[in-house]
């Protein structure tokens, strides 16, 4: 499979491979280094690596690209520096996390939310990789055999099945093994997860390194979003406690990527995910 070619933009994501060269990228692997020092105090949102990303031209462009429409960003961005365990199994990103149940399923106005993730590392150097599901971003892929292989992944995630998991991904899944500098995109509602690309990491693995950023365009997919993030995820706290925040919200409209945070609760309906509390 060709990862560049568009049309894995039906199946629901666009891999980018090269897209940032390792100058430009060179800030966000030093505001990564800060946050591993000081993670239980860090905010995000303070790194102006961060704002560089989500208002980068190049981004947004490709996120328009990938969906047709405008791409404001919905206040949802981290650093991520992590490592990943054998008992991984897919999951989504939207609010409305079960197939066809909540908002993000009505089928009056097209799902228009995304997740742009750019790698700072390489797969060989960190044992993984990301895995997506083709077309799992559809109403009717509740009623396919993929989505109960992918169930049944996800009930023996914590056995010593491992090599028949492994067997399942490779059967429903679509991996991407990437290189620092590659940008992938999907849409949030597509079943996704980072893997172990061998049983056994090799010594001397580095920690997964990468930045994430969410975008939607116009309509009620992406003030949902927006309002879960904000406050099911608690960031609008990490957006009080930043000093210059008008100077980001500069840099998103010199962009075009900026939309009024909007800060209303969204009521807990049968589908929405709710995060565990720390």
């Amino acid at each position: 499979m060709k990862k560049n070619n568009f049309d894995t933009i039906k199946k629901g994501y666009l891999f980018l491979p090269n897209f940032f060269n390792e100058y430009e990228i060179e800030s966000l692997k030093k505001s990564i280094e800060i946050k591993k020092k000081n993670n239980e105090n860090f905010n995000d949102f303070k790194e102006e690596s961060l704002w560089d990303f989500v208002t980068n031209q190049r981004v947004i462009e490709k996120v328009k690209i990938f969906t047709g429409e405008k791409a404001f960003f919905l206040y949802s961005a981290s650093l991520l520096c992590d490592t990943i365990g054998t008992n991984y199994s897919w999951h989504r990103d939207n609010p409305y996390r079960q197939t066809g149940v909540g908002p993000d399923w009505d089928e009056d106005q097209k799902y228009n939310v995304v997740s742009a993730i750019l790698y700072l590392n390489d797969s060989d150097k960190t044992s993984t990789g990301l895995n997506l599901i083709p077309y799992s971003n559809r109403r009717k892929y509740n009623r396919t055999f993929s989505n109960l292989l992918r169930w049944l992944h996800w009930k023996i995630k914590k056995t010593n099945f491992f090599f028949f998991r492994k067997f399942i991904e490779k059967i429903i899944g679509e991996e991407i093994n990437y290189k620092s500098g590659d940008l992938l995109i999907f849409y949030c509602n597509i079943f996704h997860t980072g893997y172990l690309n061998s049983f056994l990491k090799k010594k001397g693995d580095e920690s997964r390194k990468a930045i994430i950023a969410r975008f939607g365009g116009i309509g009620k997919h992406s003030v949902n979003f927006m309002r879960y993030e904000l406050n099911h995820r608690h960031l609008n706290d990490k957006l009080d406690e930043v000093n210059n925040l008008e100077k980001f919200y500069d840099k998103l409209k010199t962009q075009g990527s900026f939309i009024e945070p909007d800060f209303n609760k969204i009521e807990k309906v049968e589908g929405m995910f709710v995060p565990k509390k720390n």
